[in-house]
């Protein structure tokens, strides 16, 4: 389900103000192969918050993928069994080839696929909320057949961006962690999320299931937080991010090996006081 109006409405009030020339922003399609870029063109304005549907008829929606987008954080994410899409750019962006997210189509080679542009709203980075001016046409492809079924996929995602951030809008101002990866291959499947406040590393981490933004729970930011991606494939790739303060987990490692070192001396005198008697 798209996300409301109102609810883009608050999260751009939460976004950086910038001000912008109402025009008419632009939603554009290109073709690479089976793959159907979607692209945003601001027109000079600061554009901060993304809603709308794509509407394919002709082709199957194998993936949608995320990597390179300019939307770092998500309320809705297109995927292939809806490619609905809601999102926003904390500051804006104003750029005129901005990729929103790419999809992958499957069928015959020579199938003309149309994709359709549905509901399309775009909001201005003005604190305010304003719904920009939009074009949105629809665009009219011919698949190639380029499918890339039978390909073994050996390959670990690649992320294109993990951060640590709060934001008012979003869980009450509490520290999230926003994540996006992409694979050429198989796609991203998954991720999920384990925090390390103990300085344990990630073979002892509970690894939780997981989408971006992702609501962290040790609040203090004393945790190491790690991102794992998993491809369609089993393929891992996993993404850290230090400490705010570092001081717990290096004082919880440092106190351990100071409680080995007693455990170690302890021993020691008493093998000691054995060979005195």
């Amino acid at each position: 389900m798209i996300a409301p109006r109102k609810t883009l409405a608050a999260l751009s009030l939460a976004a950086l103000l910038a001000p912008g020339l109402v025009s008419a922003a632009a939603i554009r399609m290109e073709q690479r192969g089976d793959e159907v870029r979607v692209l945003v063109d601001a027109e000079g304005q600061a554009l901060n918050a993304f809603e709308g549907r794509i509407a394919v008829t002709g082709a199957r929606v194998r993936e949608a993928r995320l990597g390179e987008s300019v939307i770092p954080l998500w309320t809705v994410r297109p995927s292939a069994g809806d490619a609905s899409f809601a999102g926003i750019v904390p500051g804006g962006y104003e750029g005129s080839r901005g990729l929103l997210f790419s999809l992958i189509l499957e069928g015959p080679a020579g199938t003309q696929v149309t994709l359709r542009p549905e509901n399309v709203a775009l909001l201005l980075n003005d604190g305010l909320g304003t719904a920009a001016a939009v074009s949105a046409e629809p665009a009219t492809f011919t698949l190639s057949g380029e499918g890339r079924a039978g390909i073994e996929d050996t390959e670990i995602p690649e992320f294109s961006e993990v951060v640590i951030s709060r934001d008012e809008a979003l869980f009450g101002g509490a520290w999230f962690v926003a994540f996006n990866a992409q694979d050429a291959e198989s796609g991203v499947a998954r991720y999920q999320v384990a925090e390390d406040r103990l300085g344990l590393g990630r073979a002892s981490m509970q690894w939780r299931d997981a989408t971006s933004p992702h609501l962290l729970e040790d609040q203090s930011r004393e945790s190491t937080v790690h991102v794992k991606a998993i491809d369609g494939a089993g393929n891992e790739a996993i993404f850290s991010l230090a400490p705010e303060s570092p001081a717990a987990p290096y004082g919880a490692a440092a106190l351990a090996a100071v409680l080995l070192l007693a455990v170690v001396l302890a021993i020691l005198a008493l093998l000691r006081r054995g060979r005195g008697k």
